[in-house]
């Protein structure tokens, strides 16, 4: 239910529910039309869209 909540009030705001294929930890980045959609908070590595 709280990641219901997350990814509902995510795409309202902006957001949008990233999985880093390096650590596999979930990411909240603001979406974007450019290539990467950020860097993972834990390792850093660059998040694609």
């Amino acid at each position: 239910m709280k990641r219901l909540i997350l990814n509902v009030l995510g795409r309202i705001l902006g957001y949008r529910r990233y999985v880093c294929p390096n650590c596999k930890k979930v990411n909240y980045l603001k979406c974007s039309d450019e290539l990467t959609a950020g860097y993972c908070r834990s390792c850093e590595h660059p998040i694609w869209n």
